[in-house]
């Protein structure tokens, strides 16, 4: 799963200035002041330093000292200061409300609500704590006690952009994407550099499927903030849904530039590699990006897919495990681990997994998918229908959910029913090849060889190198009598795999109706080696019949010849 970053805006806080009495610790203090605005932070300290030393009770300069290591990201530190201030002055509003974000920077997430609160106790029209203490419910997922927040702080402070912006991520959690463009919109109005609130009108765009909008958006930030690592992220995962693949790896690989610990970028290249098709490359992605979060579900379960794509089943399957074991509740990684379970022919244990996602999600069309595929292996055909429709019921253009239920259909022997499957499924997707492959098996079986030429033409222009395509127009030119163009399609087989058996045996059959002794044993000798069955002759075609092979009565009066033929 790719992972969309939001941002939140960093709250700006303004220095104070107190009521000095010290002349001596007051120059200290301006001096301190004047290197924190110019962003000197440690000499800032070192002049608060003097100042306390020379006044100890000196509570603006403890404030202003903690606000600096803040900057420094010495939140221990900052924490202290803040401790002295209050201990000083207990209704310093402003120090509890900055206490609250250093102990949210060393995710003492309880501690820091408990001093926004008080901060808000103190001070009850106090916008940033408000703001503040809206960011901290976001993070706990509470996005109704977060817009809450941010609502209060924008009515007490109609042009703060922060809390516009971060009222807009909330409603973005919350799924009101236009509520969310309106509140960059607002944001941006009041800070039109604000490269932020940009990224996060993007993210709404996208999720409101107007990608073209948010790339101008995601442009935009970035000519802001040419160092903005997340919006090249952003930006990477519009260009991929855009199959713009090579400019996403692109801004993911900017993105890693700007900040080489980015575990998410690293997984999101590893999709877009994913996607052309560079297992190897994409397999390293994913592993760098666990490499830096050990505890990164969705990279696991993203790696489970990509050990799919080279055949390691039980790596994938260790993988998608891995994922469950980091996140209880992760209906996807269950569905896509009862699906891998298929390939080991574990089907009992694929149902059990797609049964666990539609628990986990209950309107999850891809794992009622999945599921009937499993049971369509353990030849229960009924349930897997049943499973299919509730795929179609939850995502009524879900192509590949039509196409299956066309498969029970046909295994049923429902013709029509599987007929009209396949047709819904070419409705909704007119380039997919096995759809038009086993419709044409039908009509084959319906002896409709016109519709079924016309399907399996379909087909191999479609993949050109579906070798039994082409052995199933050969065996419908046969049935048609049509001999030259069945040998042209049985050679057209054969010249993708020389070793198809069925591919041989129908052109032996061929020859066989023209009297081309000569051909006929060499094709049939070169079946007989690859298909064993053959030599128990009419014997061994039941075998095959009962393994699913189809031969029509015509058929099998032309094999009890050649089997005579032959001996």
């Amino acid at each position: 799963m790719k992972k969309l970053i939001l941002f939140f805006a960093v709250l700006l806080i303004v220095f104070g200035t107190g009521l000095l009495k010290s002349q001596t610790a007051e120059e200290f203090f301006e001096s301190g002041n004047t290197k924190n605005d110019a962003d000197d932070f440690k000499g800032a300290i070192s002049d608060y330093n003097s100042a306390v030393d020379l006044k100890p009770d000196f509570i603006d300069a403890y404030y202003n000292r903690g606000l600096a290591k803040d900057n420094l990201r010495h939140f221990h530190g900052s924490i202290a200061d803040y401790n002295m201030v209050i201990e000083l002055n207990p209704d310093y509003a402003e120090a509890y409300n900055s206490r609250g974000v250093a102990k949210g920077n060393l995710q003492d997430f309880q501690g820091a609500l408990k001093d926004y609160n008080k901060a808000i106790q103190l001070k009850t029209d106090y916008a940033e704590a408000y703001n503040n203490r809206g960011v901290l419910k976001d993070y706990f997922n509470d996005f109704e006690g977060a817009i809450l927040d941010y609502s209060k702080a924008i009515e007490l402070k109609n042009n703060y952009p922060e809390a516009y912006n971060n009222r807009a991520v909330a409603k973005i959690n919350s799924e009101d994407y236009k509520g969310a463009i309106s509140d960059c919109t607002r944001a941006l109005e009041l800070k039109p550099d604000f490269a932020e609130a940009y990224n996060n009108r993007a993210l709404a765009k996208n999720y409101l499927q107007n990608p073209k909008d948010a790339l101008d958006d995601y442009n935009k930030a970035i000519e802001l903030k040419p160092d903005y690592a997340e919006a090249y992220n952003n930006r990477g995962l519009t260009r991929d849904d855009l199959m713009d693949l090579e400019g996403a790896i692109a801004d993911f690989s900017k993105a890693l530039e700007l900040k080489p610990d980015y575990p998410e970028a690293y997984n999101n290249r590893g999709l877009s590699r994913d996607e052309l098709k560079d297992y190897t490359y994409a397999g390293m992605d994913y592993n760098k990006a666990i490499e830096l979060n050990r505890k990164y579900a969705e990279a696991y379960n993203n790696r489970g897919l990509n050990k799919v794509n080279v055949e390691d089943y039980y790596g994938a399957i260790s993988d998608f495990s891995k994922a469950i074991d980091l996140k209880k509740y992760y209906a996807e990684a269950y569905s896509n681990r009862g699906l891998t379970r298929q390939y080991i022919q574990d089907y009992s244990g694929s149902v059990s997994d797609c049964k666990k996602a539609i628990e986990l999600k209950p309107d999850y069309a891809e794992a009622y998918n999945n599921m009937g595929l499993a049971k369509y292996y353990l030849k229960d055909y009924d349930g897997a229908i049943v499973d299919y429709n509730k795929a179609i019921q939850l995502n009524p253009a879900y192509a590949f959910a039509y196409l299956n239920l066309g498969n029970a259909e046909f295994s049923s022997k429902n013709y029509s029913e599987a007929i009209l499957n396949y047709n819904k499924a070419l409705e909704i997707n007119p380039d997919l090849t096995e759809a038009y492959y086993n419709r044409g098996a039908v009509y084959f079986i319906s002896a409709n060889y016109d519709e079924a030429i016309s399907d399996f033409s379909k087909t191999v222009v479609l993949k050109p190198d579906n070798e039994t395509a082409y052995d199933y127009l050969g065996d419908c030119y046969y049935e048609r009598k049509n001999f030259d163009s069945a040998l042209t399609n049985y050679g057209r087989c054969l010249s993708i795999n020389s070793n198809n058996w069925d591919a041989l045996l129908g052109t032996s059959m061929v020859y066989l109706e023209i009297n081309d002794n000569s051909n006929l044993n060499e094709y049939f000798n070169r079946a007989e080696v690859l298909e064993p069955r053959l030599k128990e002759g009419m014997t061994g075609i039941g075998k095959l019949e009962k393994e699913g092979y189809y031969y029509s009565e015509s058929d099998k009066q032309t094999l009890g010849k050649l089997f005579k033929a032959v001996k």
